[in-house]
């Protein structure tokens, strides 16, 4: 019957905007993350090919064009399906740092006489 009451007490405190605000700034944040990740990724991985490209130009020029452009687009999604994959690690990374104002909305409305350890 405890998990029921925690339950409902977390649901009925979902409309607090102290709870919204480290969800949304985690959001925003993460992504912003992983999107600065891929284009700077995508830009080093350009700069390389290109400059593979131009040491070679001498006996691979058949191939220069297109293997250039292949190398930067895949190593490029590789980059973004690897920030797919830590997407949680960094959001809860982010959560991590905005976090203490969400437990202090939740203390004041239903622990108010708990003693916790301050942040």
């Amino acid at each position: 019957m405890r998990i029921l009451r925690d339950y409902y007490l977390a649901f009925s405190q979902l409309t607090d905007a102290r709870l919204w605000k480290p969800v949304l700034w985690a959001i925003i944040l993460s992504l912003v993350t992983i999107l600065l990740c891929i284009i700077l990724g995508g830009a080093f991985l350009y700069q390389l090919f290109d400059s593979l490209s131009n040491n070679l130009a001498g006996w691979m020029i058949w191939a220069d064009g297109w293997m250039e452009g292949l190398g930067v687009i895949l190593g490029t999604l590789i980059i973004g399906i690897f920030g797919y994959f830590f997407l949680a690690s960094v959001y809860a990374a982010f959560l991590g740092i905005f976090l203490d104002g969400a437990l202090d909305a939740v203390k004041e409305l239903h622990y108010p006489n708990s003693d916790w350890i301050p942040p």
